[in-house]
C-alpha cells in the first residue's frame, strides 16, 4: 500500500491548525486561573472612567486592552498618553519591523500597557500579562455583511483572556460593556462555565485584587 504524502501546501496547513488547537487548548487551560469581571458603562466616555478607575485602584503589572475598530485603539492609546500613562499602541499602519519592535519592548518591560485590535494581536505570546481589559466586546465578523454581529466570538475572547493567567498564575479580566451588550456575558458564562463577575471595591485589599 502507497505512503500518504503531504504537499507542502497542505501539510503547512495541517500544522498551522495543529499550532491553533494547542494555543487555544493551553488558554483554556488557563482560565481556571483567571478572574472575570465586568463593568457596565454607557459610552466610551464612561469606559475610559472605568480605565481610569481599575489603575488607580489597584497594582498592575503588565497588561493588554483590545479594541475592536482601529479607530477606538488610537483614541483610546492617545488619551492614556496625554494622561501620562506608559502606553503603545500596535497599529496596523505599523511595518512587520515596526510591530515586532513594539512587542519586543513590551515583552522587555519597557512599558506596561499594549492597546491592541482584534487583527494585530494575533500571533502575540508574551507569558507576564496580568491584566487583560475587553475596551470592546469581542463578536463575531459576518463576512458577507462587512460587519460585525450581536454574537460573541467565543475563540477571540478566550484568545484575548488567555494570555492572563499562565503557568499558574492569576490573572484577571474586565469587560467593559454596555446595557445593551449584558447578554453576551451571560452567553459566554454558559459557554465556558466559569462566572464574570460585576466588580466592585470589595474585591480590593490593599491595592491588590482579592481572588475571588
Amino acid at each position: 500500500m502507497p505512503s500518504l504524502r503531504l504537499l507542502p501546501s497542505t501539510a503547512k496547513h495541517y500544522a498551522s491548525m495543529r499550532k491553533i488547537i494547542f494555543r487555544l487548548k493551553r488558554e483554556e487551560q488557563s482560565l481556571s486561573n483567571i478572574r472575570q469581571f465586568y463593568i457596565e458603562c454607557n459610552n466610551d466616555e464612561e469606559k475610559y472612567d472605568a480605565v481610569k478607575t481599575i489603575y488607580s485602584s489597584i497594582t498592575i503589572g503588565q497588561a493588554m486592552i483590545f479594541c475592536r475598530y482601529k479607530r477606538t485603539a488610537h483614541a483610546l492609546a492617545l488619551r492614556m498618553i496625554n494622561d501620562k500613562h506608559c502606553v503603545e499602541l500596535l497599529s496596523s499602519e505599523l511595518t512587520v519591523e515596526q510591530r515586532a519592535a513594539i512587542i519586543n519592548r513590551f515583552r522587555n518591560g519597557k512599558f506596561r500597557v499594549l492597546v491592541v485590535t482584534n487583527v494585530c494581536a494575533r500571533g502575540i505570546d508574551i507569558d507576564d500579562i496580568s491584566l487583560v481589559l475587553n475596551f470592546e466586546f469581542p463578536l463575531v465578523y459576518d463576512d458577507k455583511k462587512h460587519c460585525f454581529i450581536d454574537k460573541p466570538d467565543y475563540d477571540t475572547y478566550l484568545h484575548r483572556i488567555g494570555r492572563a493567567g499562565r503557568f499558574g498564575r492569576i490573572g484577571h479580566t474586565f469587560n467593559l460593556i454596555t446595557p445593551s451588550e449584558k447578554h453576551l456575558l451571560k452567553q459566554v458564562e454558559n459557554y465556558f462555565q466559569k462566572p464574570i463577575v460585576e466588580f466592585s471595591e470589595k474585591y480590593i485589599v490593599d491595592d491588590e485584587l482579592y481572588n475571588i
